[in-house]
């Protein structure tokens, strides 16, 4: 494995952390990551290759599902009565979350513009998931309003 998947791995791997501020510090390093010329590159011919041992687009993408998993999480199991300023760093902090898969899709999609994959797939799978995951964030911010 290349050094820069490796990187990745290591930040994919910290965004899985039980700690929410190891979680936050790797935000900056995943978004740097995952747009450095070298490991897209690598992430474009590890996903065509269709090899499952090497780290890909999809393998990334599973690894930001489980860290909206754990932020939603965090979020659901805070308390539901609390003042405005904290239900308002709550909505900023969907917001993030929210802006972070759109920037992962944005750089899968990019790269997928930039070198095609032989079977036309472009990521679209990405958006689903992404709408699933803002269906789930709208109703818990409803959740607090109520």
């Amino acid at each position: 494995m290349s050094l820069a998947l490796n990187d990745l791995l290591i930040c994919c791997r910290q965004l899985e952390h039980d700690r929410a501020t190891e979680r936050r510090k790797e935000v900056d390093k995943f978004k740097r990551l995952i747009q450095d010329p070298e490991t897209v590159q690598h992430l474009d011919r590890h996903s065509d290759s269709k090899q499952g041992k090497y780290l890909n687009w999809d393998a990334v993408f599973r690894f930001l599902q489980k860290y909206i998993q754990k932020e939603t999480e965090s979020l659901r199991t805070a308390k539901s009565n609390v003042s405005a300023s904290t239900q308002t760093s709550r909505q900023k902090k969907m917001q993030e979350i929210s802006s972070l898969v759109r920037f992962f899709i944005k750089c899968a999609n990019k790269s997928c513009l930039v070198q095609p994959r032989h079977d036309g797939f472009c990521f679209i799978p990405y958006f689903v998931m992404f709408d699933c995951c803002l269906l789930e964030a709208r109703s818990f911010l409803m959740r607090d309003r109520k």
